[in-house]
């Protein structure tokens, strides 16, 4: 008598896809049994004699990841999940349609990772296709930024958002339009501090000791050399 075979391992097509029907993702199963399925998964792809069966193996294995990542509260942090996530950007990256990349975005909306990985990569393709029409910094057509011709309200791109450290609207310590804080103003009456630099407790750190000029408030910021 032969040996037992797996029943993807048959040339029946219909017995094949059946048996990778059966691997479905469970935000109850176990880190184990998600990476039994993943590793079976691709033993399938590699193995399966009928090309129909491998190539579902692969659909499948990317379904359980996408899955992994979206609904991720159980396994939070955990290897399994870093992991579907390098897998992830890798099929993402490896996507040429645009209706392919939207179903992504549509379907995987909340998850933040995934969204931006299949809206970055779209626009990738948008920019390639495009005839740029240029209005100031960013394409009406495409959407993409060039690092010129940027219209500034102060401190911040008004079309792009891009931000630069220079024409603040300062309220006291803080930005108005970006919302930065700045360390030469005192908190407490808005005078102007002298800021003394000195050497760091470790290696190429630094500190510094702020007093200001108005109201004589002085702290230090950092761990003095000893």
């Amino acid at each position: 008598m032969g040996l037992f075979k797996p029943a993807w391992q048959s040339k029946n097509e219909k017995k094949a896809l059946k048996y990778i029907e059966t691997f479905e993702y469970s935000s109850e199963s176990s880190e184990s049994t998600l990476n039994w399925f993943l590793r079976e998964l691709i033993e399938i792809e590699k193995s399966a004699p009928l090309k129909s069966v491998r190539e579902r193996a692969n659909e499948k294995r990317y379904n359980i990841l996408f899955d992994i990542v979206f609904n991720d509260a159980r396994h939070k942090y955990s290897a399994l999940v870093y992991e579907a996530q390098y897998k992830i950007r890798d099929k993402i990256h490896t996507i040429t349609e645009e209706s392919e990349l939207s179903n992504i975005i549509q379907k995987y909306y909340s998850c933040r990772f995934i969204k931006s990985e299949a809206e970055s990569k779209l626009l990738k393709i948008r920019e390639a296709k495009c005839e740029h029409i240029w209005v100031g910094c960013k394409c009406s057509s495409c959407g993409k930024v060039r690092d010129e011709q940027h219209n500034w309200n102060g401190c911040i791109c008004s079309r792009c958002g891009k931000r630069r450290d220079e024409q603040h609207d300062w309220n006291g310590i803080k930005c108005r339009r970006c919302h930065r804080e700045r360390d030469d103003i005192c908190d407490k009456c808005g005078g102007k501090y002298t800021i003394t630099l000195w050497a760091g407790s470790l290696p190429g750190a630094q500190g510094a000791d702020y007093e200001c000029i108005e109201c004589g408030f002085s702290y230090s910021n950092g761990e003095k050399m000893v």
